[in-house]
């Protein structure tokens, strides 16, 4: 076992330097670029808490998608579907979800990886701190248009593919596990910040979720009530 775990060391010792050898930059370096790229790192970190208003149209009508963050550990967002209400928690590393007045913790490992992660103001900027894997895979031309692809791994194993414009720096991408994709065609500047003023997440049944943000606010005080559980 330990001479197989030593030649898997290597090989991916030396996909990784390959893919550097391709494209002179390492994953680190796309996602610091992309930090820049959309306010700094300076302006990022002054931002503590963000609300964030939303329309995500569906089949059976338009639903409002209500969510706030509060670095650095603490998230919600609700769902308003013709269909109901849905909201999930997290803090502090407990997530819950909650329907119709039922409320159901989370024990999923890495459903609570990524919740952590929503938790974070900019998540491309806290990867690293999360302890996320971070793999470059090279460069990838899609639709005429080159983006460079990261592996991302998290602590408990559940895995994205991030695509980053090569000319522009920005995320325009993601790959998900279960096929699903979502896309980000348009940014806006929020308070000397860009984020993503479009979502289209592509389902694996071929279904299509348009979101549209209509609104930022930010460095707000938050009603802590909006966390309990």
């Amino acid at each position: 076992m330990p001479k197989l775990q030593g030649v898997i060391t290597g090989l991916l010792f030396f996909f990784c330097m390959s893919a550097y050898a391709q494209t002179g930059v390492t994953a680190e370096q796309v996602l610091n670029r992309y930090v820049e790229k959309t306010g700094g790192e300076k302006r990022w970190k002054s931002v503590h808490t963000t609300m964030f208003r939303g329309v995500v149209t569906l089949e059976n009508g338009d639903s409002i998608v209500f969510a706030v963050v509060k670095a650095p550990n603490k998230y919600y967002i609700k769902t308003t579907t013709p269909d109901g209400v849905w909201a999930t928690i997290y803090r502090s590393g407990v997530g819950v979800s909650v329907h119709s007045g039922k409320i159901d913790t989370i024990y999923d490992k890495q459903k609570l990886d990524d919740l952590k992660l929503q938790s974070s103001i900019l998540p491309d900027m806290e990867y690293k701190k999360l302890m996320y894997k971070m793999e470059l895979s090279g460069v990838q031309k899609l639709d005429n248009i080159d983006y460079y692809e990261i592996k991302l791994i998290s602590p408990n194993g559940s895995t994205t593919w991030n695509y980053y414009d090569k000319k522009t720096g920005l995320l325009r991408m993601i790959n998900y596990e279960n096929k699903s994709k979502a896309t980000f065609p348009e940014y806006k500047e929020f308070n000397g910040c860009l984020y993503p003023d479009r979502e289209l997440l592509k389902l694996p049944d071929g279904r299509v979720i348009d979101m549209v943000l209509k609104g930022i606010m930010v460095n707000i005080p938050i009603d802590e009530r909006l966390f309990n559980f």
